[in-house]
Protein backbone atom coordinates (compact mmCIF):
# COMPACT_ATOMS: atom_id res chain seq x y z
CA UNK A 1 0.00 0.00 0.00
CA UNK A 2 1.41 3.10 -0.98
CA UNK A 3 0.21 6.77 0.00
CA UNK A 4 0.56 9.01 -3.18
CA UNK A 5 -0.76 12.41 -4.49
CA UNK A 6 -3.76 12.15 -6.51
CA UNK A 7 -1.62 13.87 -9.09
CA UNK A 8 0.31 11.00 -9.22
CA UNK A 9 -2.43 8.29 -9.60
CA UNK A 10 -3.10 6.76 -12.62
CA UNK A 11 -6.26 4.81 -14.49
CA UNK A 12 -5.79 1.39 -13.36
CA UNK A 13 -4.65 1.47 -9.99
CA UNK A 14 -6.82 -0.02 -6.98
CA UNK A 15 -7.71 1.47 -4.09
CA UNK A 16 -6.12 0.40 -0.75
CA UNK A 17 -8.35 2.38 1.93
CA UNK A 18 -11.81 3.80 1.12
CA UNK A 19 -10.96 7.79 0.26
CA UNK A 20 -13.15 9.20 3.14
CA UNK A 21 -15.33 12.59 2.94
CA UNK A 22 -14.46 15.10 6.14
CA UNK A 23 -18.18 14.69 7.16
CA UNK A 24 -16.94 10.16 7.24
CA UNK A 25 -18.95 9.19 4.16
CA UNK A 26 -17.10 7.15 1.49
CA UNK A 27 -16.74 8.76 -1.51
CA UNK A 28 -14.77 5.23 -3.70
CA UNK A 29 -14.42 2.46 -1.58
CA UNK A 30 -11.63 -0.31 -1.09
CA UNK A 31 -10.34 -2.43 -4.06
CA UNK A 32 -11.89 0.36 -6.53
CA UNK A 33 -10.33 0.46 -9.90
CA UNK A 34 -9.32 4.19 -10.79
CA UNK A 35 -10.45 5.29 -13.75
CA UNK A 36 -9.60 9.04 -15.25
CA UNK A 37 -13.23 9.51 -14.54
CA UNK A 38 -13.21 8.76 -11.17
CA UNK A 39 -9.76 10.87 -10.96
CA UNK A 40 -11.17 13.67 -11.99
CA UNK A 41 -14.12 13.75 -10.09
CA UNK A 42 -11.82 13.04 -6.69
CA UNK A 43 -9.71 15.95 -7.44
CA UNK A 44 -12.63 18.28 -8.50
CA UNK A 45 -13.73 17.78 -4.34
CA UNK A 46 -10.53 18.18 -3.42
CA UNK A 47 -9.10 14.72 -2.41
CA UNK A 48 -4.93 15.83 -2.93
CA UNK A 49 -3.63 12.30 -1.92
CA UNK A 50 -4.79 8.36 -1.88
CA UNK A 51 -4.02 5.33 -0.70
CA UNK A 52 -3.24 2.22 -3.80
CA UNK A 53 -1.80 -1.36 -4.34
CA UNK A 54 0.97 -1.30 -6.29
CA UNK A 55 2.72 -3.75 -7.46
CA UNK A 56 6.72 -4.11 -7.45
CA UNK A 57 7.05 -2.03 -10.52
CA UNK A 58 4.69 0.85 -9.69
CA UNK A 59 5.70 0.65 -6.38
CA UNK A 60 9.42 1.49 -7.61
CA UNK A 61 8.08 4.14 -9.45
CA UNK A 62 6.36 5.64 -6.85
CA UNK A 63 9.21 5.81 -4.33
CA UNK A 64 11.46 7.25 -7.16
CA UNK A 65 8.85 10.11 -7.93
CA UNK A 66 8.59 10.48 -3.99
CA UNK A 67 12.06 10.38 -3.37
CA UNK A 68 12.32 13.28 -5.65
CA UNK A 69 9.74 15.31 -4.85
CA UNK A 70 11.46 15.06 -0.95
CA UNK A 71 14.88 15.99 -2.69
CA UNK A 72 13.04 19.01 -4.49
CA UNK A 73 11.52 20.11 -0.90
CA UNK A 74 15.08 20.26 1.09
CA UNK A 75 16.52 22.08 -2.11
CA UNK A 76 16.40 25.46 -0.64
CA UNK A 77 18.40 24.13 2.71
CA UNK A 78 20.89 21.98 1.18
CA UNK A 79 23.57 23.60 3.20
CA UNK A 80 22.23 22.97 6.42
CA UNK A 81 23.78 19.35 7.50
CA UNK A 82 20.28 18.75 10.10
CA UNK A 83 18.07 19.10 7.66
CA UNK A 84 19.98 16.98 4.88
CA UNK A 85 20.33 14.72 7.90
CA UNK A 86 16.85 14.47 8.33
CA UNK A 87 15.92 14.69 4.33
CA UNK A 88 17.94 11.25 4.23
CA UNK A 89 16.27 9.84 7.42
CA UNK A 90 13.30 10.11 5.79
CA UNK A 91 13.89 8.45 2.43
CA UNK A 92 15.75 5.83 4.16
CA UNK A 93 12.03 5.42 6.45
CA UNK A 94 10.51 4.91 3.32
CA UNK A 95 12.51 2.73 1.58
CA UNK A 96 12.10 0.37 4.53
CA UNK A 97 8.81 0.83 4.56
CA UNK A 98 8.32 -0.21 1.17
CA UNK A 99 10.43 -3.25 1.85
CA UNK A 100 8.05 -4.27 4.18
Amino acid sequence: MQRISIKRAEPGMVLAKDVMAPDGRILCGKSTKLTPEILERLSKIGVTSLYVQANKKQSAQILKANLAQLKMRFEKVKDDPVLVALMNTIGEYWIEVQKG
